[in-house]
């Protein structure tokens, strides 16, 4: 049995498709996050990306939908199927305990089936008094993609991102996967500003984690140590559960676009 290394986690070739291994010193975990390690969702993205591009030679897919139905933690061991047309795939990572994520996406890089949703911040932008990223978001500084103070504007955030030289999305192919995580990231930041019970006031860093991507165009090579600015806008949910219209651009240019959900959880007590 042939074992590579892809972005620390361990893939071994099976019959029907690969055997991941998740290590307990998995790079990804440092700083997602402190108190409870789990594996990012975009992590496993990138990592069934990288498998498709070694069937397909893909450099650009539509992402039709993607769900995110269970944690993955230290230890965890999953197998990775999937199916492949000329043009598209579906994927099922899945432990003996069922499910952990699926999906459905086209290589190439056509428009989402169902068109896009437009993500821009402008009017009245809510920046004072400005209310630091650790007070709204748990992540330790290794996982935290974002930079700048959050500027919000009702249902609508903006901010500046940058995927580091050392992240461990940037050490194998298919980086772009860092640019779903930061639109997580800044959906929960945008959740948390708006549970505050005033202006300039977090109730406390609150857990979030991607639950689903839906009509997202995603390309594999990303300028080297990039600054972004990632836009989300609220559309949709409830309680816990929002869903965001989500882009990510660098020097006017798109680089990603989606309609993302994420469940977040009540704030962390301070240590």
């Amino acid at each position: 049995m042939i074992v590579l290394q892809l972005s620390s986690f361990l893939v071994a070739r099976s019959s029907d498709g690969w055997r991941i291994t998740v290590p307990d010193d998995l790079a990804f975990f440092d700083g997602h996050f402190p108190r409870r390690p789990i594996v990012p969702g975009a992590a496993l993205l990138q990592l069934t990306l990288q498998q498709v591009a070694e069937i397909r030679n893909a450099t650009a897919v539509v992402l039709d939908r993607v769900r995110f139905q269970r944690l993955v933690e230290p230890g965890a061991r999953f197998d990775l199927r999937l199916e492949t047309t000329a043009d598209s795939a579906t994927f099922c990572l899945a432990d003996p305990q069922g499910v952990l994520a699926q999906g459905a996406l086209r290589c190439g890089g056509g428009e989402p089936a169902h068109g896009r949703d437009s993500c821009s911040v402008g009017g009245d932008i809510d920046v004072a008094p400005p209310v630091p990223l650790s007070a709204l978001l748990p992540h330790g500084p290794e996982a935290m993609l974002l930079r700048d103070v959050p500027c919000r504007a009702g249902e609508r955030l903006q901010v500046g991102a940058r995927l580091p030289a050392d992240s461990p999305y940037a050490r194998g192919t298919w980086a772009s996967a860092a640019l779903v995580e930061a639109a997580a990231q800044a959906a929960a930041a945008h959740m948390g500003l708006a549970a505050a019970p005033q202006a300039g006031i977090a109730l406390g860093p609150r857990p979030g984690y991607l639950v689903g991507v839906k009509r997202a165009r995603l390309v594999a090579d990303l300028p080297r140590d990039p600054d972004f600015t990632v836009c989300v806008q609220r559309t949709g949910g409830s309680g816990p559960l929002a869903i965001y219209a989500a882009s990510v651009t660098a020097a006017d240019a798109e680089l990603f676009h989606a309609e993302l959900s994420v469940w977040t959880l009540p704030p962390e007590p301070p240590t």
